[in-house]
């Protein structure tokens, strides 16, 4: 997805400023994380809660930072990455208590593939290509993220076990 080395390094030495599509784009994942972030201190009884702010927060100050260091172009490759993964999240979301919920028998297969693919590795690709172009504490903020990744994939797998599998016994 990501493909080879030159076309990474020459995509992350670019800097780039938000115009044409990207400025929509920024606002629209900005206000999505602003507004997911006042949001959480409604739920505040969530099991995730602290889990969650974190991850608006970071996903904040990501937003902010690749847009004062005109690194939009690294702030996209990690938006698509994200978005591709949050569309089939949502999706299992929906369905697993509704009566096509054995539509998940093939949903989940291809969401813990997309996860571990894009925000496991590829998001790993990106940070090793870009931990020697961008501030320490970009580097930082993007590898917060992957661990939180890691978390949530470990999450993942116990909550796929308890309501699918142990569902069909």
């Amino acid at each position: 997805m990501l493909g080879n080395n030159d076309n990474i390094q020459s995509t992350i030495l670019y800097r780039e400023q938000l115009k044409g599509y990207t400025r929509p784009y920024y606002n629209l994942q900005l206000g999505y994380h602003l507004h997911s972030l006042i949001y959480q201190f409604e739920m505040k009884h969530r099991k995730d809660f602290r889990e969650m702010m974190i991850h608006h927060i970071i996903a904040i100050i990501l937003i902010i930072s690749s847009i004062v260091d005109f690194r939009t172009n690294i702030g996209i490759i990690v938006f698509v990455i994200h978005d591709i993964v949050d569309l089939l999240l949502y999706t299992c979301k929906v369905i697993i208590d509704t009566v096509y919920y054995k539509l998940l028998y093939v949903l989940i297969p291809i969401l813990f593939t997309c996860w571990i693919y894009l925000r496991i590795y590829c998001l790993a690709v990106v940070i090793y290509h870009t931990s020697y172009l961008i501030s320490s504490g970009y580097a930082f903020f993007l590898t917060m993220l992957l661990l939180l990744h890691l978390y949530w994939l470990h999450i993942l797998i116990i909550f796929t076990y308890n309501q699918i599998i142990l569902r069909q016994t």
